[in-house]
């Protein structure tokens, strides 16, 4: 938490964005035989992001995968903060010695280790990544219930931090911040509720990073463990 804390500082004077990351290509498989072969991803394109099967003399495939991650550039104040993060990061920082600027990217511990290509080294911090569809069932016990649905919806543990509060009504409500009709309700997050305001943009920064291509780097910055 510790260093959240910090990253949180180094956010709020503007010290902290996101860019993109070329990484090498990866190896997934090497003898794949054809019946296992994607067409739809297949390619030896160069395209980013992608899936790639090479044909092999003896028929298989190799599989490979190309991908352009986001990670985090942290420039440090001065070199006793660098020192700082770097002690609570431990052996894994790869920030050069004396350098005030570090990238870090927040990897899965259950996919491959990334081989990033630029001459800045990326530090790899080990999460458990939610996946996007995980992020938007985790708002689902702050969405409110029309009264007939009730009975058939299974109920939630009443602590259960509500990220986004969602308001149903039978009506376009008033002071909405964002309002959508479904099934004759309407579902509105209200234009004073400051934290699912943030929260939702968050989802929607997410959903945008997923769908950027990867020759457009994203010079923003997010509230980091929210």
């Amino acid at each position: 938490m510790q260093v959240i804390k910090l990253w949180r500082q180094i956010q709020a004077r503007g010290d902290l964005q996101f860019v993109w990351a070329p990484q090498d290509e990866t190896t997934l498989a090497d003898k794949l035989p054809a019946s296992a072969v994607n067409t739809r991803v297949f390619t030896t394109t160069s395209a980013p992001n992608y899936l790639r099967y090479y044909p092999l003399a003896d028929g298989k495939y190799k599989l490979t995968q190309v991908f352009d991650s986001v990670v985090m550039e942290l420039r440090y104040a001065n070199q006793e903060e660098a020192d700082q993060v770097s002690t609570l990061l431990g052996s894994i920082s790869t920030r050069p010695k004396g350098a005030l600027v570090e990238r870090i990217a927040l990897v899965s511990a259950v996919i491959p280790p990334n081989a990033y290509t630029k001459d800045t080294p990326v530090t790899q911090l080990l999460m458990n990544l939610r996946s996007f569809a995980d992020m938007l069932y985790s708002i689902t016990p702050g969405v409110a219930v029309p009264p007939e649905d009730a009975a058939v919806v299974f109920p939630t543990d009443p602590a259960t931090t509500k990220l986004i509060n969602v308001r149903q009504s039978g009506s376009y409500p008033a002071k909405a911040f964002v309002a959508i009709p479904y099934r004759g309700h309407w579902f509105a997050i209200a234009d004073t509720d400051i934290d699912s305001k943030v929260n939702f943009g968050l989802l929607l920064t997410i959903l945008s990073l997923q769908t950027t291509p990867a020759g457009a780097a994203p010079g923003l910055t997010i509230p980091v463990g929210r």
